[in-house]
């Protein structure tokens, strides 16, 4: 039996683009009896992830191809109270209100010049999921007009995949952003390869994404922002100072959940970076570690119940293997030394 052929995106197309021909007569949403249930316009088959065996660069050339012809197709437009938003939210509470009166002032001059996407609820009919277009369907509801939007049916995953192509093209998700959001793909059990080909990222930026929202909690993640302002490197450095401590990040949370924690994302992280800094000049006392000829081999930090050794690059090969195979006889050490104490006192 021959395999049936895997029809793409854009051959795909050609079947809504002939039910929408100028001789069709289209379904005006103005008429009375016009309403989303009833409205039969042709959906897009399965969006721009319809067939999972196909790579995602296919997917991105195949997405790019679709856009220009829709740039020619007339969405539909629907009651933004039958609106939800997507069950993988990929944005963080948002602090620019200047920003969102912008976007609410152009829609309010100009009209929603770009739509939304959608897809149908799978377990509420009559109301749809967004798949991106969540600022413009909030501007919409404060305008209390209709939203523009692209009916698409998408299964979970697609939606989940969906969703990072167009994070692809945004500049405005923060760096945080599309690390928590490389996390949900993750916890939706999203391939690797997929979510990498969708937020176009390698390996090491994924491993970097992972170390971030694996120690800090989604909770104080939340708590400080988008932070538009912080990029990786200074994400990477608050996870690195809350992994060696991780009791720590219940200060940081009590100092953020005060009345006069800063209303900016940006601030609030560097409210978190300077509380973890504050604790850690407290609490922590590092020496160097010198040999008897005062070489220096690496330094010794002492926090809380932990210690932290770091050797010099020349030395840390041999140090390491030096330490792991003296820790027994270290440990019997101390025991000896507790020992003879207690003698002492008694």
């Amino acid at each position: 039996m021959s395999k049936k052929p895997s029809r793409s995106i854009v051959g795909s197309f050609n079947l809504l683009s002939e039910s929408l021909r100028p001789d069709k007569e289209p379904v005006e949403p103005n008429n009375p009896s016009f309403s989303p249930a009833s409205h039969h316009t042709p959906r897009m088959p399965a969006g721009v992830v319809a067939a999972t065996e196909r790579s995602i660069s296919q997917l991105r050339e195949e997405r790019d191809q679709l856009r220009a012809r829709l740039s020619n197709m007339a969405p539909d437009e629907l009651d933004p109270a039958i609106l939800e938003p997507s069950p993988i939210p990929d944005r963080l509470p948002d602090d620019d209100q200047e920003g969102f009166n912008a976007l609410v002032d152009s829609i309010s001059a100009e009209g929603q010049k770009l739509p939304i996407q959608v897809r149908p609820h799978p377990s509420k009919p009559g109301r749809y999921q967004i798949v991106y277009g969540h600022r413009r369907w909030r501007a919409a509801q404060h305008l209390g007009v209709k939203v523009r939007a692209f009916v698409v049916d998408l299964d979970d995953r697609e939606l989940i995949i969906t969703q990072g192509l167009e994070n692809e093209s945004r500049q405005d998700l923060s760096w945080i952003e599309r690390a928590s959001f490389a996390r949900k793909m993750e916890d939706g059990r999203i391939d690797p390869r997929d979510i990498k080909g969708a937020l176009s990222i390698d390996d090491a930026e994924l491993s970097k994404m992972r170390m971030v929202t694996r120690v800090i909690s989604r909770e104080l993640i939340e708590t400080i922002g988008r932070a538009p302002k912080i990029g990786r490197p200074r994400w990477l450095n608050l996870a690195k100072a809350l992994e060696s401590d991780p009791s720590r990040e219940a200060d940081v949370r009590q100092t953020l959940s005060g009345d006069k924690a800063p209303t900016s994302s940006n601030e609030r992280f560097s409210l978190a970076m300077a509380t973890l800094q504050a604790e850690h000049l407290k609490s922590s006392d590092e020496i160097d570690l010198l040999t008897s000829k005062d070489v220096r081999i690496g330094t010794a930090s002492f926090s809380g119940s932990s210690v932290t050794i770091r050797f010099s690059k020349d030395h840390a090969a041999p140090l390491r293997e030096f330490i792991r195979s003296a820790l027994a006889e270290l440990a019997d050490a101390y025991e000896r030394q507790v020992a003879s104490n207690r003698s002492k006192k008694g």
